[in-house]
């Protein structure tokens, strides 16, 4: 194989061939996304002992993802920023970078069509209150999104407040209400813990991940997996930055009173002269 690139990364790989998995082999792409950052210290039989198939599957699952041996999967993980970690690299030419940046939007297209996006919005539109929750970066994510959404309707805040624990914010919710956990990688010790809480609240529960967290995707109403990973020192957000864009445009579009909740907040920012004229 030549160097690594956006094309050819291991989650890429399984992202794009996953629909084409037997039921055995995803079991097997699950288990090596959820052990990229120890991947390098497995062998192929211990994959297959952990994911509860046989070592032909993981030979044809390899196989599948263009690997001619394990060896080769183990050497790619070497080289990968499984786990976020920033780790320099070759120098490359600006108008690389950019392609890597776009080429995460452009894969993260076909969650625009899919059932999850289109409930999430749905979901978003009607909720009494939206609760979103982020920590570390998914905080500035989260921020971002809140920030946004709150421009085209009213009641949407993140959560802990200063001074305030999680719980208490989380025990006022009802079944009308909209939970929207930022679960991009590097994710805080207990995320798996708050995963588990959140399903068990009366309202929606939505996860925005990446690929790394599709094990905690079955635990969520709605789920969407956007890319982050490229082969520079740092994970993108671009593709997730530009979801909150299109999710907030479009939330605003069927807001029933989105175009006079915009013309309220217009009317505060002059009153209060707020903002640059």
């Amino acid at each position: 194989m030549g160097a690594v690139t956006e094309t050819n990364l291991i989650e890429t790989r399984i992202q794009e061939k996953y629909e084409q998995l037997s039921a055995q082999e995803r079991k097997a792409a699950q288990t090596i996304l959820e052990n990229l950052e120890d991947l390098a210290l497995y062998s192929s039989a211990e994959i297959a002992n952990k994911s509860g198939v046989s070592r032909p599957t993981v030979s044809r699952l390899y196989r599948s993802l263009g690997f001619e041996s394990f060896s080769q999967v183990k050497e790619h993980a070497r080289s990968q920023r499984s786990r976020g970690v920033p780790v320099a690299g070759a120098p490359t030419e600006y108008s690389e970078r950019i392609s890597a940046e776009m080429e995460l939007i452009q894969r993260s297209a076909s969650l625009y069509t899919g059932a999850d996006y289109s409930e999430l919005v749905s979901a978003a539109v009607s909720a009494a209150k939206i609760v979103i929750i982020g920590f570390r970066n998914n905080f500035t994510l989260g921020l971002h999104l809140r920030n946004q959404l709150i421009q085209a309707r009213d009641r949407v805040v993140m959560v802990p407040t200063a001074g305030q624990s999680l719980a208490e914010e989380l025990a006022q919710l009802g079944p009308d209400d909209l939970v929207i956990l930022c679960g991009v990688r590097r994710r805080t010790n207990n995320f798996r813990e708050l995963v588990k809480a959140c399903a068990n609240l009366p309202g929606t529960f939505a996860l925005l991940t990446d690929p790394s967290g599709r094990r905690y995707s079955g635990k969520a109403d709605i789920s969407l997996e956007i890319p982050v990973e490229t082969s520079g020192a740092f994970d993108s957000y671009a593709a997730h930055m530009s979801f909150v864009s299109v999710f907030a445009n479009e939330v605003l579009e069927k807001e029933e009173d989105g175009a006079a909740h915009v013309e309220r907040v217009t009317a505060l920012y002059e009153s209060l002269s707020e903002l640059e004229n």
